[in-house]
């Protein structure tokens, strides 16, 4: 009988399975062995700005629309009718100081002086009979004759009564001179609205006359960028002479101008803002400001020392930033800054020089993080921050 004959058909597969085995530990013992490399850890890469103690001057940036700081509307101090009115007297038109700009029907002025005459010389008269009348009654009075016996009562009402009619007199003849009006300055018309012939109340507006001698503007700045300035911050009143320079869009061209804050309102309002004074002067710039025309200002800061600057981005939760230190680890180091702009923070305290700081700082980075830096020139030089310094305060 057969081998294949002895072996039962579920037993088949059992040399099969022997053999395998027999290959796979043949394979397993002489199979070459392989290299063993070690696991090499990644170690992040940052780009960082390297620490640099600078003198800077940090400018301030506002806004605001010129107006002249010399404006008063035109109206009579008494009514009657228009009977002539200056060429000059129309919106736009430049004119000097004391010029005639209309008259008012003079006749009812001058009929009420004429009257005031007359009683001005009633009452002097009145006053001569009195007074006649007053020394017979001291020559005949007895020695302990009253005051009105004596006529001191009826003289000193005589008196009155002239001082009076003087008053009336001269008030007639300041109505008869108010009759006519005269540009208070030297300066521009605005907004006249008049015709002869018409019949005008006193205190009726006219129209409006400006000196642009001097143009002012309200800028509106943070009171933090008070510290930028060379603003001393009392109740008392002191003279400022802090430069800017504005700049803005005149007659389809753009222009510059020079101007000093010379004051600053009291206050806060509820955004915690404060306004500043500018004055420009007539010879400040070529056209002259002129109101109504909105400018940008750039306002000249005191020179801080000690100061780093770093990108904005660096700053983490307003206070920190990631500092690569002499273990190349990652430190999150509390700061504290001066002013910052649209692209760098000024600080004042917490790094010292030659230190990494991120550029860009995150939230999600862990303290005692290996760290490589990416060495970078600082973010501003001295001379570049002079010029990039200048921002608004924020």
């Amino acid at each position: 009988m057969s081998t294949s004959k002895l072996l039962s058909p579920g037993r088949a597969w059992i040399p099969v399975l022997i053999g395998i085995i027999v290959l796979m530990t043949l394979l397993y013992r002489y199979s070459p062995e392989a290299d063993q490399h070690p696991v090499l850890k990644q170690v992040p890469e940052f780009t960082t700005v390297v620490v640099q103690a600078q003198n800077l001057r940090l400018d301030l940036h506002s806004q605001g629309i010129a107006a002249a700081s010399r404006q008063v509307s035109l109206a009579m101090e008494t009514g009657g009718r228009v009977i002539d009115v200056a060429p000059e007297f129309k919106s736009g038109h430049w004119v000097k100081a004391g010029t005639p700009l209309l008259q008012l029907d003079p006749e009812p002025f001058s009929l009420e002086i004429a009257q005031h005459k007359h009683q001005l010389d009633a009452a002097k008269l009145h006053l001569e009979e009195v007074r006649a009348t007053a020394v017979v009654a001291q020559r005949l009075a007895a020695s302990k004759a009253n005051d009105f016996a004596l006529r001191k009562p009826q003289l000193a009402e005589a008196e009155s009564r002239v001082r009076s009619a003087k008053a009336a007199l001269r008030m007639a003849e300041r109505q008869l001179e108010q009759a006519t009006l005269k540009a208070p300055f030297t300066g521009r018309l605005v907004d006249v609205s008049l015709a002869e012939g018409q019949y005008l109340r006193a205190g009726e507006p006219l129209g409006t006359i400006y000196s642009a001698d001097e143009m002012v503007l309200r800028l509106p700045i943070q009171d933090a960028g008070l510290q930028l300035l060379s603003l001393p911050i009392q109740l008392q009143a002191v003279p400022l002479d802090i430069p800017v320079k504005l700049s803005g869009s005149f007659g389809g061209k753009r222009h510059t101008w020079d101007g000093s804050i010379r004051r600053r309102e009291g206050g806060l309002n509820a955004n915690r803002m404060t306004w500043l004074i500018a004055e420009v002067t007539l010879d400040s710039g070529d056209p002259p400001l002129e109101p109504g025309v909105y400018v940008e200002v750039l306002i000249t800061g005191r020179l801080v020392e000690d100061l780093v600057a770093l990108p904005r981005s660096a700053l983490v939760n307003d206070s920190h930033v990631w500092v690569i230190g002499s273990e190349q680890v990652l430190s999150r180091r509390p700061v504290e800054w001066l002013h910052r702009d649209e692209q760098n923070v000024y600080v004042t305290s917490g790094l010292e020089p030659g230190e990494q700081v991120l550029r860009r700082g995150h939230s999600h980075l862990l303290e005692g993080t290996p760290a490589r830096s990416i060495p970078k020139e600082a973010l501003i030089n001295a001379d570049d921050a002079l010029t990039a310094g200048a921002a608004t305060a924020q």
